[in-house]
């Protein structure tokens, strides 16, 4: 911490109570949303750094707020890049941005504030930040409250293990999970051409060996539903996990030990996704009960148990767009996050909505 509470010309007034990091040579290096909320709003539309008079967006320079719920939100500024988008829900420890000095800045560094509006230049209020550098980076006890009463903004203290919002191929959950890109990225999505060569992989890694509790989340937008067994999302038919489009509209699930024991499921009936129709799909592993959700655009459609038919790790990347069924996805695909830990209802539907196009 560079400047605290009260601390120098810049930060009085409605900035009394903001606080600036930097570290040796942090130029360009990850910024972690404080806790979990949703991006109320985000620019990246100045390009000038180490500017005292810049007066881009105010002198804040390239920014993200954040909504915490419970009347609280966060501000992080003079950012050099910005990863998120306004709408988009976020978790405590996701990547929003890189270090830098845009807007009214000497030097590289965040700017936070916790404040009681989302107004860029709101009224900052008291926060606190504990254990920072044990948490790699995450702050711990950040005064900013989720609404636990609700559960509108719960973290469960788990990262996302994948988290892509399709604007490029990069992992936003920090766990460095990029996708190598056989496909053409458009803006805002993903569009597949329906090609065998037309895809997205991510190389096996301990973030997604998820043989537990995990949620899969995604928007599809299908054009050739109906072509055949289309393996949209498959780590593993006898392993993770495994999503397949049925021909008559429906999706299977799978996941397993092996050939000769595994678990199978028809997770949405026929006719559920139809091509020309975006779809938000949700897809909840509970270890603990040993039970399978399903939602569509936030609400709950569809409940099973799977008994002794447990999941096993395997070595297997992860692929979007063409699996093991050999039938490639043609169509688009949107906001895909997968996470170790189970979503409630309420998040999935809190989800649903701030990442509808």
């Amino acid at each position: 911490m560079t400047q605290g509470n009260g601390q120098g010309a810049s930060h009085q007034g409605n900035e009394y109570y903001a606080w600036d990091f930097n570290s040796v040579d942090d130029w360009g290096k990850p910024v972690l949303a404080p806790a979990s909320g949703k991006v109320v709003d985000a620019s990246a539309i100045c390009l000038t750094e180490n500017d005292l008079n810049d007066t881009c967006n105010s002198g804040w320079g390239n920014y993200v707020i954040i909504d915490y719920g419970n009347g609280k939100f966060g501000k992080l500024a003079h950012l050099r890049l910005v990863s998120v988008k306004k709408g988009q829900y976020v978790f405590q420890g996701e990547q929003v941005g890189t270090v830098g000095s845009t807007g009214k800045s000497s030097g590289p560094h965040i700017h936070y504030q916790t404040q009681n509006s989302s107004a860029l230049g709101g009224q900052s209020i008291a926060s606190s930040f504990v254990d920072v550098s044990s948490n790699g980076g995450v702050p711990i006890g950040c005064d900013c409250p989720n609404d636990v009463g609700t559960n509108r903004y719960t973290s469960g203290n788990t990262a996302p293990a994948l988290i892509y919002h399709l604007d490029t191929a990069l992992d936003s959950s920090n766990n460095g999970n990029n996708g190598t890109i056989s496909t053409c990225l458009i803006a805002g999505c993903m569009g597949l051409n329906g090609t065998s060569s037309d895809y997205i992989e991510i190389l096996n890694s301990s973030s997604l060996q998820l043989a537990g509790d995990v949620s899969i989340v995604f928007w599809l937008k299908p054009e050739n539903a109906g072509s055949g067994r289309i393996n949209f999302l498959d780590k593993s038919y006898f392993g993770e996990f495994s999503l397949i489009l049925e021909t008559d509209g429906s999706l299977s699930y799978y996941h397993g030990q092996s050939t000769s024991s595994f678990f199978s499921w028809v997770a949405l009936g026929a006719g559920t996704i139809a091509n020309g129709q975006g779809i938000r799909i949700a897809v909840t592993r509970n270890s603990a009960e040993a039970y399978m959700r399903t939602y569509v655009n936030g609400a709950l459609v569809s409940i099973t148990p799977y008994g002794g038919n447990i999941p096993s790790a395997s070595t297997s990347p992860l692929k979007i767009g063409l699996g093991a069924t050999g039938i490639p996805y043609k169509g688009k695909a949107d906001e895909i996050a997968i996470y170790p830990r189970v979503l409630t209802d309420n998040e999935v539907n809190n989800e649903y909505y701030s990442s509808k196009p």
